[in-house]
């Protein structure tokens, strides 16, 4: 090998290390880049669901309280904020930053769906059936900083139906007594007839406060007899006749001999 060959594989081998430290250095950059966004992106979605699951819990405490007898808005509003995430609720996230109930919420309506399948009404605060809750919050980044991205924004949004505005069917059973003493006239204002009369009128009442139909159902079909084929709500009526014997004219004398035949007789369960 002569000085020249020499001389040009030495220069060679020189480029060959400037060229190695530049790609090793790019490589490490972006290997830095790439673990900085998987650290920041693994505590974004952290983050995220620990938010959706708050939000959730919102949503439905606040479904909970539209069917609590007189609530309102704001007793339904208070309870999505008691189990949200903002500072002094049930469910506060260390970490986060600027948490708040988006601006319009919790948003309270009437959803035909929940109605039609469902069976509920819109009877909660303001004529609802459902409530809406959305939250932001701000996540400070750590390593994406570097690269100029120092937050991110978070947003969780749940929707939950009211909770026991169901309303189950009743099974109802009346009975009325007709005895002779139900033929006495009733001197009350709402009635003025005789008992009989006027209990009936009272089950008319409470009839008329009953659904044939499904709440789903706009039309239950055509009653025969006064009454439809697989009512919702069910109704048995029957008349109590009680038949009073009149007093012995010479009732029986109670004895001690009588009382403890008597007594004997008894089942020993009823005795215990």
């Amino acid at each position: 090998m002569n000085e020249k060959t020499g001389g040009f594989l030495r220069r060679g081998g020189a480029k060959q290390r400037g060229q190695a430290l530049i790609f090793v250095t790019l490589s490490l950059t972006m290997l830095v880049g790439l673990a900085a966004l998987l650290i920041d992106a693994g505590r974004l979605y952290i983050y995220s669901n620990a938010l959706n699951a708050s939000t959730q819990a919102a949503a439905l405490a606040g479904a909970g309280a539209m069917s609590e007898p007189g609530a309102t808005v704001s007793s339904a509003s208070s309870a999505v904020t008691t189990y949200s995430s903002t500072t002094g609720s049930k469910n506060v996230l260390s970490g986060l930053s600027s948490i708040s109930i988006a601006s319009g919420y919790p948003a309270f309506s009437c959803l035909s769906t929940v109605t039609s399948v469902f069976g509920v009404q819109c009877t909660g605060p303001s004529g609802s059936n459902a409530i809406a809750v959305k939250q932001t919050a701000t996540v400070p980044l750590f390593f994406m900083s570097l690269l100029g991205v120092k937050t991110a924004t978070l947003t969780a949004t749940a929707t939950a139906s009211m909770k026991g505005a169901y309303i189950p069917p009743y099974n109802v059973v009346i009975i009325v007594d007709s005895t002779q003493s139900m033929n006495d006239t009733d001197s009350d204002s709402l009635c003025n007839n005789t008992r009989l009369y006027c209990a009936m009128q009272g089950v008319q009442i409470l009839l008329k406060g009953l659904s044939p139909c499904l709440p789903s159902e706009s039309s239950c079909g055509t009653a025969t007899g006064g009454m439809v084929a697989n009512s919702y709500d069910r109704v048995r009526g029957a008349l109590l006749r009680l038949k009073i014997m009149p007093p012995p004219s010479h009732p029986p004398r109670l004895t001690r001999s009588s009382i403890s035949q008597a007594t004997t007789a008894l089942p020993t369960r009823l005795l215990r």
